[in-house]
């Protein structure tokens, strides 16, 4: 009974301590006058530049007849992002018809809106036969250098189309509704 009085008085006289602390209000040390801290500044902010594939296009450039004709594939590399692009180091831009390579170029600088432009020319028979029965995909591919840390969007830098949309201004097929394709030879 003895050691259960003396653990209230003890324990009586902590709470007693620190309610005449906390009554007395916090501890407030004074700053010595003089300069305040120094805030590091930070670097200026260096805007990423981010390329991509726009689009491509299917121009008629001339007809040999009603399902034959020479058609031209261009593909639209575009500087999108806030600053401008730079190749350093170098970066490349292909243009493939199926799995084949049929345009390449070397990156070149690119200032804020700026376009580059890939071409290639073919010709089709749209009348469904040899090659065409089942026409490829075109696909603009931006590949940027390994030691390059690429640009602001990764997700923008490959785009297809579909041969369908090419092929279907040269076919009698009414059920294939192409995209909108330039017809120079009209």
């Amino acid at each position: 009974m003895k050691k259960s009085r003396w653990v209230v008085a003890v324990g009586m006289a902590v709470l007693t301590a620190a309610g005449l602390a906390w009554a007395q209000g916090p501890v407030v040390q004074k700053v010595p006058p003089g300069p305040g801290p120094k805030v590091p500044q930070m670097p200026p902010l260096k805007l990423r530049s981010d390329l991509a594939a726009q689009r491509i296009d299917f121009t008629v450039v001339s007809r040999s007849g009603e399902t034959e004709g020479r058609v031209r594939v261009t593909g639209v590399v575009k500087s999108v992002g806030p600053g401008s692009y730079e190749t350093k180091p170098r970066g490349d831009v292909y243009l493939l018809e199926g799995p084949r390579i049929v345009a390449h170029q070397v990156l070149r600088d690119l200032a804020q809106g700026q376009e580059m432009a890939l071409v290639y020319e073919l010709t089709i028979d749209g009348d469904y036969g040899g090659d065409w029965e089942f026409p490829p995909t075109y696909k603009l591919r931006i590949n940027y250098d390994v030691d390059s840390k690429g640009d602001g969007n990764p997700a923008n830098d490959r785009l297809e189309r579909s041969g369908h949309d090419l092929l279907a201004i040269f076919t009698r097929a009414p059920y294939i509704k192409p995209r909108p394709v330039t017809d120079l030879a009209k």
